[in-house]
């Protein structure tokens, strides 16, 4: 294994922790966009409780974040697919 020298050390762990926020920002931004697609006005999921992703996005954070956090509460783990799966087949 190749030695770093300090200063391609330091480039290497901005370059990770670069990613690593991107990474988050990005699954923080799909997370908002799926709860405000799957928000519905009535139960045969016709019309849409926000005309648009901005006015979902213009909601107070304590708020939108409930909404966030409810749609997250539904998402299926991997373990949770695989008995799915065993259990239709």
């Amino acid at each position: 294994m190749n030695k770093l020298g300090i200063e391609e050390l330091r480039v290497k762990i901005i370059k990770t922790m670069e990613d690593e926020l991107c990474e988050e920002e990005i699954l923080k931004s799909y997370r908002s966009m799926s709860a405000y697609m799957g928000l519905y006005k009535d139960e045969d999921m016709k019309e849409k409780l926000f005309s648009n992703y901005e006015d979902f996005e213009n909601l107070p954070s304590y708020i939108k974040q409930q909404f966030i956090n409810a749609y997250q509460s539904l998402e299926m783990g991997g373990e949770d697919l695989k008995k799915l799966r065993a259990a239709t087949q």
